[in-house]
Parts: C-alpha cells; structure tokens; sequence
C-alpha cells in the first residue's frame, strides 16, 4: 500500500513539473515572438509615421477618400557578388551596361586585398523596366556568381497614404488663406501666418517623401561585389583558397551574431528563467511535504521497527 501511494505522489510530483516546464516554454516563446513582432512594427512604421495632432486639422474628411492608382507602386533592388577576371575591367564593364540602360553609376571602387588580386565595389541605378535585363547582362561578364539577391518591396499602400494626407494639408492651407483674407487685427493675421508655415513646411515635407518614393520605384538599385582571383590548378582541381576564406568569415560572422542574440535574449529573460525555477522549486517542495504529511498520517512508522 505504501508503495502504491508513493508511486502515485511521485506520478503527480512528475506531471506536475511537467506542466511547470511547459508553460515556461510557451510564455518564453510568446515573449520571443511578441518582441519580433513589435520590432517588425517598429520598423515598417518608422519609414513613414504619421503626423502629430495637426495631420487632419482644417482638413477636409471627403479628401481623405484614397486614391486609385493605375498600377501598383513596387520598387526592386538586387545585390550580387562575383568573381571576375580583373576587377579594374569589370567595373568599366557594368559602368558601360548601367549608362547603355539609361542609367548610372552611385558608387564605384577598386581596391587591392593581396599580392596581384583585386576586389571592387560598384552600385549602380537602372530604370526600372531594364532591371532583369540589366542583371543577365552582368552575370554574362563574370566567371561565377556566388551570390545574387533581389528584393521587391510594394509601397502602393504608403504611396496612397502620402497622397491622401498631402490633399488635406492642401485643403487646410487654402481654408487659412480664407481665414487670412478676412483677418482683421495684427493678432489675427500673425497666428494664421504661424499656421501657414507649418503646414506649408508639412507639405513640403510630404513633397520631398512622395518625390523620393517616385524616384525609388521608377530606377532600381543593383549592388555588385567584385572579387578578381587566380584559379590554382591543383591535380585537375580547380581551388580559389579566397573564396573559401571568405565563407568561412561569413560563417564566423553569422554564427558570432546568432551567439550574441542568444545571450542577449538570455540576460534580458532572466528574471523571468529565475522566477520559474523559483516557482518549480516552491512547487516540488510542497509536493515533498505533503508526501511527508501523509507518510506520517496514514503510515506511522511503529516504535522498534
């Protein structure tokens, strides 16, 4: 009998602990994914925050009604990295494609990391419409290409949202320009001035926004890596020892970053890993007094034995 209801307190004591366990590992999981979300957020809405109390102020509500655009706002950008024959040639090379495209060159340089190899950097800005073509046609220039990136980001929702709140400042500076007409004292036209240049200053703000936004969706961005390197032909086995190098820093970079992240995440969780231990430990140490108190209530352990 008493092996029995030992058997049954410690089945408790273990589905017990197991709950514990896995509520900390929901809650932890929670957490992680509340804080990726709030940061994902965060970072959408710090390209194009909205305006503080006077963003409808004086405006019309029927111009708010959003705008419908022939076509979607999309910006595309790529980044690439190659091994090229010399880095020098292939720089004047893409230079060539960019301005053949209508396009142009941002930033472009070359610098030497060993004895006899070179590597390059060059970015460029293509119209839109000649992106895919632009890209196949630096791809045709190189010896390999390790890597290639393309990004598409459609900003059709913001586009509208700049457009909307750019019809209500313009409806609101033509009420104050109302307003001033009929302004009578200095008073009166001084304070309709000061809320003139703020919004006239919020328009061009707007202005400037929708202009930069014109800018990104009508030409793209392509970024090129350059690296020239020697193939070493060792027993018919083509080694490029750079490129190994290379990915092994990358690899120790990215495992460096995942490791720091961890620990982070770990500091800042834990009061939280602390305060369930406590709780496991507070959990587990009433289970064993009650184990006690019932040993000793039902199963008195009898003077001589």
């Amino acid at each position: 009998m008493k092996k029995i209801i030992f058997s049954i307190l410690a089945v408790l004591g273990v589905l017990v602990l197991v709950a514990v366990v896995g509520c900390f590992v929901v809650i932890i999981t929670s957490l992680s994914g509340a804080r990726m979300a709030v940061t994902s957020f965060q970072n959408s809405e710090a390209v194009l925050s909205p305006d503080s109390a006077d963003y409808y102020q004086g405006a019309d509500t029927k111009s708010a009604t959003t705008e419908v655009l022939p076509q979607r706002k999309v910006s595309r950008n790529g980044s690439m990295s190659v091994i090229v024959e010399k880095a020098e040639e292939a720089v004047e090379t893409i230079t060539d494609i960019a301005e053949q495209a209508g396009g142009f060159v941002s930033v472009a340089r070359v610098y030497e990391i060993a004895s006899d190899i070179k590597s390059g950097h060059i970015t460029i800005k293509v119209p839109s419409d000649k992106f895919d073509e632009t890209i196949d046609k630096i791809k045709e220039t190189t010896i390999k290409v390790e890597r290639e990136e393309v990004s598409t980001q459609d900003v059709t929702d913001q586009y509208v949202d700049l457009k909307t709140r750019l019809r209500n400042y313009n409806a609101t500076e033509d009420k104050y320009l109302e307003v001033l007409k009929k302004a009578q004292t200095v008073n009166e036209i001084l304070n309709v001035q000061r809320e003139l240049s703020q919004i006239r200053n919020n328009i061009e703000r707007i202005e400037g926004q929708i202009k930069y936004m014109d800018r990104q969706v009508e030409m793209s961005t392509i970024s090129v890596s350059l690296t020239s390197e020697a193939d070493i032909e060792v027993f018919g086995v083509r080694w490029r020892p750079l490129t190994q190098i290379k990915q092994s820093l990358r690899a120790l970079v990215k495992g460096s970053v995942k490791y720091v992240n961890f620990m982070i995440a770990a500091i800042a969780l834990l009061p939280l890993i602390v305060l369930w231990l406590v709780t496991i430990a507070i959990v587990l140490l009433i289970i064993w007094k009650v184990g006690r108190w019932v040993k000793n209530r039902f199963f008195p352990q009898k003077i001589g034995q």
